[in-house]
């Protein structure tokens, strides 16, 4: 059960009315990781047209995971069969892009959230605090934004049960459980064009015409993908059997740090906490539901640190000491220094305690 892939909130914005468009092609967008979901409207020769916007909280990625098992999500990517990695922001350009069809902004006569009737409806986890946020412009300068058509039904990619806790981070649960989306299927009736384009858009990011420059990654290549049919924009976790899931735990972290830092509106969700598995009649079983939860302790305040500063993650810190101090090859390598000494001049330790052929070989790690 891939519970990593988590789509974590929806914010309610204001939809706009519709123009005329034309298309020849189905689409299914498939969104997997934390991506946060905005609606909003773009002007498009005078008429609102509704968007779908969605944020990858580049805080919870990496293009080099450290702990490849429970930390980082992989770094947010377009693919159809062929893939292109996002471009990150920079000091000079803000990381604001449009999925165009045969344009930004298309219009698709969608609404959201409209669920596709032919499939059971699922929830959607919707964080009210900042529903009217209307900042998203703005993270764009340390995130991914990208602005996607409105679907015109979505239906559930995959669910888990959740619960929450308040900033107390005791056992006592703030808010569900309840079942929710882990991902979402956008299903578009029409797409124009065989090919799928990316934009990048200028700070503003209000009108179809702020979205006019070709994306390129970072050797030069145009972003462009073929419409397959289906067309995957994901950041997921690497897949792990720990029920712990801090790879969860630590992203909706960095999105609730994203969105609010100081925590104002988002009290009663300070903390995630997946479900371990699901009992015979398909309900959530938590760990909190026991005298002992183990996961629940080892996902601290620490999850408050300051990355920026070079503070490792609890989780990783852990499992990087463990991880040295059972190294086989670094036990190896001491004996062998025990029994042969190097007698090379440009490993020799500065220590006056040490004689000439009795230095130790520098270990790095």
């Amino acid at each position: 059960m891939k519970k990593h892939l988590f789509l974590a909130a929806v914010f309610a914005g204001v939809l706009g009315l519709s123009a005329l468009a034309a298309g020849q092609k189905q689409l299914d967008i498939t969104l997997e990781g934390p991506w946060i979901l905005f609606t909003d409207t773009m002007d498009a020769n005078g008429t609102p047209i509704p968007v779908l916007v969605a944020v990858a909280p580049l805080g919870a990625t990496d293009t080099e995971p450290i702990d490849e098992e429970d930390h980082f999500h992989h770094s947010p990517q377009l693919s159809s069969g062929n893939g292109f990695y996002l471009p990150r922001p920079s000091s000079s350009s803000p990381a604001i892009f449009c999925l165009a069809f045969d344009r930004c902004a298309p219009d698709t006569k969608g609404t959201f959230p409209t669920p596709d009737p032919n499939y059971t409806r699922e929830g959607i986890l919707t964080l009210t605090g900042n529903n009217t946020n209307k900042q998203w412009r703005s993270y764009g300068a340390k995130n991914d934004v990208v602005i996607l058509p409105m679907p015109n039904y979505y239906h559930a990619d995959g669910v888990w049960p959740i619960q929450f806790h308040g900033p107390k981070h005791d056992a006592g649960v703030s808010y569900g459980p309840e079942t929710d989306t882990i991902g979402l299927l956008l299903h578009y009736n029409k797409a124009q064009g065989t090919r799928l384009r990316l934009y990048r858009c200028n700070s503003s990011a209000k009108s179809v015409t702020d979205c006019k420059d070709e994306a390129k990654d970072d050797k030069g290549h145009l972003i462009e993908v073929t419409n397959t049919g289906t067309l995957r924009l994901q950041m997921r976790a690497p897949d792990t059997t720990s029920d712990c899931d801090h790879h969860v735990r630590y992203a909706f972290h960095r999105m609730l740090k994203l969105l609010d830092p100081k925590y104002t509106n988002y009290q009663n969700y300070r903390y995630i906490e997946p479900a371990n598995e699901m009992d015979a009649n398909d309900y959530g079983v938590f760990e909190t539901s026991a005298n002992d939860h183990p996961c629940f302790d080892d996902d601290p305040e620490d999850q408050d640190d300051d990355l920026s500063v070079g503070v490792a993650h609890h989780t990783v810190a852990t499992q990087e000491g463990e991880a040295n101090g059972t190294n086989p090859f670094t036990e190896a390598l001491d004996r062998v220094n025990a029994q042969w000494p190097s007698r090379d001049p440009n490993l020799m330790t500065s220590s006056p305690t040490n004689w000439p052929g009795r230095t130790s070989i520098r270990r790095y790690s």
